[in-house]
């Protein structure tokens, strides 16, 4: 799903194409609708984006390296816990006359 920050003030279309030339998702800004078709699992290579905004036009590619699907995130550790916080401490600088050009009343 592609989410725009802010209201355009030009209509916006945006058009993705998998590695094999097919058409799998669709956003259309100014008819406030967007369709997804389900991508291959198995293609992987160069998406093509193309983005029109008002009359411009530009065009990206995404490389895909590997089959696993797009939303998988691979962990070599399922379980491992976070990293541990460890505090910040700030050196207390010792306080000198300030040296503001404003004068208290």
């Amino acid at each position: 799903m592609i989410v725009l920050a802010e209201e355009p003030a030009e209509p916006v279309m945006v058009q993705v194409y998998n590695p094999l030339g097919q058409l799998v998702y669709v956003a259309d800004h100014a008819a406030q609708r967007s369709i997804m078709v389900q991508p291959d699992p198995l293609a992987t290579g160069s998406y093509v984006v193309h983005v029109q905004v008002g009359h411009r036009r530009f065009v990206a590619q995404l490389q895909r390296a590997s089959s696993e699907p797009a939303n998988t995130i691979q962990n070599h550790e399922p379980h491992a816990p976070p990293p541990p916080i460890r505090p910040v401490h700030h050196r207390r600088q010792r306080e000198q006359p300030s040296r503001s050009t404003c004068m208290e009343e």
